[in-house]
């Protein structure tokens, strides 16, 4: 596997007995020892505490020997959050009553502090032979301690607007007052000081006596005045309504606090845990200066992951806000897992994922391209939590994750995907902050492609607008077997003009989102024509049936809510020549019909495909899910869930992705499919477990190895256990038999480390991708002898450097063919 760039490993206070030399080396002897065959690939070793909640920091005043607020508590501490009596009539509820997490609990002072961070820096050096750094956090809710400070001394530094997540720091807040003497203010904190300059010398003050090298910014602070307030709403979207006035002042004054806070705490390193959603979301709602605080000037490192999908299973928010980050990354990039918790009473390794790899064969499969046509993955890694909410540092965790995280991080991506989005940075930000006429449009692109990988959507490769223009101008990203998946462009804009050019000399194109103002040439290109806008709920035809389920699983009827899907459905077929029409979806409202999606010809010779959904969110606005980060969408038995579109429509483009269900059940199903050393690697995963998927790509159908699959009309046909992973260098067309095996038997050579055995075949054309497209890396027997395989009967074939790949075609075979490489 690759040099990981640093392995960051999360715990709390809870497993320290004392402050005790020999206590803080054995917990730090522990804990290494448990992650050493990880820490083995690592240049850095980094140890983020949480102490607490930041409380800590912020009332420091520079005496060693006092006491401080920890977070040894089990559930929320904030009594902000207390649920009903009626409710809770034992008062055992986490959500609502802290509960200590052992009966007798350690007290520490500053001094204390100092000692565990330095001895575990010293140990955990001495025992890996890394750098280590250690960080400590800001914590903006009331989840961790009792913080007087923030909700007794200074409450003016809460956010006034809560939504459902509650009292939070406002980073543009400004404090009253405060005769006490602190750390940084000796004589106390004048009337007026702003957040981000008591905060910043707070911080700088407690970083350097204590001994930390970084500060870890949780749960959204700094993207936003109080983003973890909320869920998918924000001070400047309500869940309904739009309301954009004065977002351009608040994105200022947030930079305001970055830069006041880089004035009084300019040497230390800032790690971000950022929001749980889309660039475009953030934007809409908190008016992120994303730009600004990721470009290097405040020193601070890209965001992993959300860890949320373990308590709401929404992958597809997830991996979307993932990429969507990714597509401005610089520097490295952060993969984090949520492993256990130390306040939740929840190990989401085991409550949550129930052992399963699939976060992280998800996430790591993700791949941004930079300028040049490289990509680049993931580089680090870090662990939510170590420890338990009762103090224990469990073996199993490292015992059971360490394996999969290495053989995701041994196949990670080398080149892009067969499916490429590309994140319209740029243009987001123009429209949020210069066009707010259009914010709508960039909320609603944001939700529309998170359930898009939510229904199915083999979606893992990212590019920034900006870089696919540089490349394509370059020659450096010019591949036509790929398909680029991307919101409706601005009228008469370079984004725009590059799409065209590539759809006319052969490339494939998928757009989605309103066409209301798109330009006169893609419209023509589309064969489609606006008119007025209308809402509702609308009977679709020409939805490609290619999932095979019970009758009344899928409703036929589609609800549109202008609120969240870029405003009303206005486009209609032109009354021209639609002989380059592939495919047309069309919505029959009671007064008017519109036409959701259309799949054309284009370019010269019509080899190019231009492609176009509309673009309906499924998420119901009326149950009020915009509040929360599950966003659950309508009953699709209630209605259609028009982000399945995207993966329907593709079979327009070669590639078939299907589903065979038994017993629906309402869940996401997800499909991610990377690129390593020439092989396709494939991740399925749902937790729907009477499923079965049916793929066919371009090439035939995908054969994973370790498989015995049926075919059914030239696709291949999975079923899985929740979770799927396995390579893929084999694919099949043509073939007369039903049933293939592609099992992974004994090299029986010297000269090969693995072999596989394909069959039985009959009459089949068979796709077979070498390691690093070369074929004298490998050798390819038909009908050999099983025990020698040594020779074979003679077959046709021949060497294919498409665009794909460099690959064997060999046709009208027959029996069994073995791989060896």
């Amino acid at each position: 596997m690759k040099k990981l760039r640093r392995v960051q490993l999360e715990l709390s206070l809870k497993p320290f007995l004392s402050a005790d030399a020999d206590e803080v080396e054995s917990v730090t002897r522990s804990l290494v020892g448990m992650w050493a065959s990880l820490l083995r690939h690592a240049g850095e070793l980094s140890i983020l505490l949480f102490v607490g909640d930041g409380t800590e920091l912020l009332q420091y005043d520079g005496n060693f020997d006092r006491r401080f607020p920890w977070a040894q508590w089990i559930g929320r501490v904030s009594d902000r959050h207390k649920v009903p009596d009626e409710k809770d009539p034992q008062h055992l509820s986490l959500d609502g009553q802290p509960h200590p997490f052992r009966d007798r609990i350690p007290e520490y002072s500053y001094g204390d502090l100092r000692r565990i961070v330095q001895t575990m820096k010293t140990t955990a050096g001495r025992l890996t032979g890394l750098k280590v750094t250690m960080g400590t956090i800001l914590e903006p809710s009331g989840e961790l301690v009792r913080s007087n400070w923030k909700y007794t001394q200074h409450p003016e530094v809460l956010f006034s607007g809560q939504g459902h997540m509650g009292f939070n720091i406002d980073c543009t807040s400004v404090l009253h007052a405060d005769a006490v003497s602190y750390a940084g203010f000796p004589q106390g904190i004048p009337e007026g000081t702003p957040w981000g300059r008591f905060f910043g010398r707070q911080s700088r003050c407690f970083m350097r006596d204590m001994g930390f090298d970084y500060l870890w910014f949780s749960n959204g602070y700094g993207f936003g005045r109080s983003p973890y307030a909320f869920g998918a709403c924000g001070e400047f979207f309500d869940g309904r309504d739009f309301h954009p006035e004065g977002n351009a002042e608040t994105r200022d004054k947030i930079l305001a606090f970055w830069e006041m806070f880089r004035e009084e705490c300019p040497e230390y390193p800032v790690s971000l845990r950022g929001t749980d959603y889309m660039p475009g979301m953030d934007w809409v709602n908190h008016a992120t200066p994303h730009r600004e605080i990721m470009d290097g000037r405040f020193n601070t490192e890209q965001p992993p992951n959300t860890p949320w999908p373990a308590l709401t299973s929404n992958y597809g928010m997830a991996m979307a806000s993932y990429m969507g980050r990714m597509s401005f990354a610089k520097g490295g990039i952060p993969y984090r897992l949520y492993t256990s918790d130390p306040w939740w009473a929840n190990s989401a390794w085991v409550d949550s994922y129930n052992h399963s790899p699939h976060d992280i064969y998800l996430n790591l499969a993700l791949a941004v391209i930079q300028e040049g046509g490289e990509v680049m993955t993931a580089d680090s890694v870090a662990f939510l939590t170590v420890d338990t909410s009762w103090g224990e540092i469990p073996e199993w965790i490292p015992d059971e994750v360490i394996p999969h995280l290495k053989n995701a991080l041994r196949h990670a991506p080398d080149q892009a995907g067969p499916l490429v989005w590309i994140y319209p940075f740029d243009e987001y930000e123009s429209m949020t902050f210069d066009r707010p006429e259009q914010i709508s449009h960039v909320f609603s692109g944001d939700l529309f492609i998170q359930e898009s990988i939510n229904n199915f959507l083999p979606l893992n490769t990212v590019v920034n607008s900006r870089v696919f223009i540089a490349n394509q101008r370059l020659k450096a990203d010019t591949r036509t077997d790929q398909i680029f998946i991307v919101p409706v462009p601005p009228a008469g804009k370079e984004l725009e003009q590059t799409l065209l050019r590539l759809v006319r000399s052969g490339g494939r194109v998928l757009l989605y989102g309103a066409l209301c103002d798109a330009s006169k040439e893609l419209m023509s290109m589309l064969h489609l024509q606006n008119r007025e806008s209308v809402s509702g709920d609308f009977e679709l035809d020409g939805i490609p049936g290619l999932d095979l389920q019970p009758e009344g699983t899928d409703a036929g009827c589609m609800r549109h809510q202008p609120a969240i899907s870029g405003g009303g459905l206005t486009e209609v077929g032109d009354a021209g020549d639609d002989s380059q029409v592939l495919h047309t979806i069309r919505a029959r409202g009671t007064e008017a019909q519109r036409v959701v999606a259309r799949v054309c010809r284009a370019g010269d010779d019509n080899k190019g495909i231009l492609g176009w959904i509309r673009g309906s969110s499924s998420v119901d606005v009326e149950s009020g899910a915009l509040r929360f980060r599950s966003m659950t969408p309508f009953r699709s038995d209630r209605f259609f869930r028009s982000e399945k579109m995207v993966r329907l429509l593709l079979s327009f483009y070669g590639m078939e992705l299907a589903l065979d269900r038994e017993h629906p059940v309402e869940c996401a199903r997800h499909l991610s499919v990377s690129r390593h050393r020439n092989a396709f690697r494939f991740t399925l995963f749902s937790e729907e477990r009477a499923m079965k998927a049916r793929l066919r790509f371009p090439l035939g159908a995908p054969i994973l190895e370790g498989e015995s699959i049926e075919l059914k009309n030239g696709a291949a046909c999975y079923g899985f256990h929740r979770f799927l992973h396995a390579e893929c260098r084999l694919f099949i067309r043509q073939n007369e038999g039903d049933r293939v095996s592609c099992r992974i038997v004994q090299p029986m050579s010297h000269q090969y480390k693995h072999r596989v055995n394909l069959g039985p075949l009959k009459n089949a054309t068979v796709c077979f991708f070498p390691p690093d497209g070369n074929p004298d890396l490998a050798r390819v027997l038909l009908n050999p002898d099983l025990r020698l395989l040594t020779i074979g009967e003679p077959f046709d074939s021949s060497l294919v450097a498409g665009e794909t790949g460099c690959h064997l075609e060999i046709q009208n075979v027959t029996g069994l063919l073995s791989f060896a490489w």
